[in-house]
């Protein structure tokens, strides 16, 4: 609740600050930018109290350090390089809004359909409620959830028109799954064995590097 609240007293100032000082395109993206922030940890927030009674948040500290970064890659760019910044987001901030909703509904599909059996966490021991989820979304990717946060995550790169936290945060995404999902998977397979090699061999992440 408090992260939320500083993000909405951030998103207010910048409303603020950018609406005097740079042109009416940077103070969209960044209103739409902010808007999708508190959109998407808002509903994560209340999906994991209605889903397992109690309230998560999908925050950590080299998230917050990547989004810090891209905040201040924007300001610097439209103090500094205001009429290069124009141009950027002229060509990519409508791409950027496609990739946030996308993602978005992605993600939240993911999560909604495989109810308890999706946690934030990678769980060690098999639930009594852990099921393997191969109806829905999940038929054609494995792993919709990693899929549209990094659509989503990428995509606010491209709304802000941020040409270095573009490559960095799909790099960043790409570590982190790249060394998550092979954990996660050899705990799948420990917890449904066949069931699991069938369903992996034939549903693919579309993540580059995770087959």
């Amino acid at each position: 609740i408090i992260i939320i609240i500083i993000i909405i007293i951030i998103f207010f100032f910048s409303m603020f600050w950018y609406g005097m000082v740079v042109s009416s395109s940077s103070s969209m993206s960044l209103t739409i930018f902010m808007l999708a922030l508190i959109f998407f940890h808002s509903t994560e927030y209340l999906l994991s109290r209605v889903v397992h009674a109690r309230g998560e948040l999908l925050l950590s500290f080299p998230y917050l350090v990547a989004m810090s970064l891209a905040l201040v890659e924007f300001t610097v760019e439209c103090f500094l390089f205001t009429s290069y910044k124009k141009r950027v987001l002229s060509l990519v901030s409508t791409l950027g809004i496609t990739m946030v909703l996308f993602g978005e509904l992605m993600r939240k599909a993911a999560i909604i359909h495989a109810q308890k059996a999706f946690t934030l966490q990678v769980q060690t021991r098999k639930r009594q409620e852990h099921a393997l989820i191969t109806t829905g979304i999940y038929r054609y990717v494995r792993h919709p959830a990693y899929l549209g946060w990094t659509v989503w995550a990428v995509g606010t790169q491209f709304l802000l028109g941020n040409l270095i936290c573009i490559p960095l945060f799909y790099h960043l995404a790409m570590k982190f799954f790249q060394e998550r999902i092979p954990v996660e998977e050899n705990l799948l397979a420990s917890f449904f064995g066949e069931q699991w090699h069938a369903y992996r061999k034939k549903t693919p992440t579309y993540l580059p590097g995770i087959p």
